[in-house]
């Protein structure tokens, strides 16, 4: 008899950009939302998609919010055109708000 392999569950949680500027729709939240459309449950994975504003502070605020809630094993956030100081301030951010 066929033994079903066992899948281990994944949560992913993924985060793309608002509109911003002359630019009503963000590619980063494209792209996000084209993950959202497919199916990973065969790979064991939970996909999480949000959208977040442009606006530092907010992303600052929200993303460590959703990790904590969802506790992902893989966090994917949208890169921007400054993303050391962004990741270096999220990072800063989780370890006042979480140690």
């Amino acid at each position: 008899m066929e033994e079903k392999r066992q899948i281990q569950k994944h949560t992913v949680v993924v985060t793309g950009f608002g509109p911003f500027g002359n630019f009503p729709t963000n590619p980063s939240w494209v792209v996000a939302k084209e993950l959202a459309n497919l199916d990973f449950d065969d790979e064991g994975v939970t996909l999480i998609v949000h959208e977040v504003p442009v606006i530092y502070d907010t992303v600052i605020e929200k993303v460590p919010l959703l990790w904590e809630e969802h506790s992902p094993q893989v966090r994917i956030i949208s890169l921007t055109t400054d993303f050391t100081t962004f990741w270096q301030k999220i990072v800063r951010h989780q370890s006042c708000s979480f140690s």
